[in-house]
């Protein structure tokens, strides 16, 4: 929805980035589902403990303090990733932004860059991606509302929690070769 939002003239992006996203995600799924050996992907699961409050479920007061909590927290990344994305212009020369943002590829890895170390949430990145439009071309900024989401350094600590370091490091390179391919094509045949 944000991304609808955000890129409401830009129907490639939005419909991108959902399509994208969903294809990525299920070709990855399906090749460590195909695993023969499981054991070898994933962390063998630790003890569950029965007394664990979340396992119970969230009472309805506990619902709506989490959800609170929950949007001012994404307040305050929707900030930050502003003021970063806003610094990272402001900083680096127009020139070569439009230099780094107009190349086929180098606009698509100076983009997947940047995702890793801006993106905070889904929602807050079509704005912060926002920001790129007119700098970098149209592929670049779908691999940044792609792959940013996807592989953000949170989320390779929470990979952790759940797969071993080498299927980790696995679905990072993957995922990198997948958007990177996806976006430099649309960069070259659909822009």
């Amino acid at each position: 929805m944000s991304t609808w939002i955000a890129f409401r003239g830009q129907p490639l992006l939005v419909a991108g980035r959902f399509g994208l996203t969903i294809l990525i995600a299920v070709a990855l799924a399906c090749l460590l589902g195909a695993h023969p050996r499981p054991e070898r992907v994933l962390i063998p699961p630790a003890d569950h403990d029965p007394h664990d409050r979340c396992a119970v479920g969230p009472r309805p007061g506990a619902l709506v303090r989490h959800a609170s909590a929950e949007s001012f927290e994404m307040g305050r990344f929707l900030v930050v990733g502003a003021l970063l994305a806003a610094t990272f212009q402001a900083v680096v020369p127009r020139e070569v932004l439009l230099a780094l943002g107009q190349g086929p590829v180098l606009s698509v890895l100076v983009l997947m860059a940047l995702a890793v170390i801006l993106s905070f949430c889904s929602t807050v990145d079509a704005f912060v991606a926002l920001s790129f439009v007119g700098s970098f071309a149209p592929g670049a900024i779908l691999a940044f509302l792609v792959f940013g989401p996807m592989i953000d350094l949170k989320s390779v600590l929470l990979f952790r929690t759940t797969f071993r370091a080498r299927t980790v490091a696995l679905l990072v390179l993957l995922s990198a070769q997948l958007v990177r391919v996806a976006a430099v094509l649309i960069n070259l045949y659909a822009a």
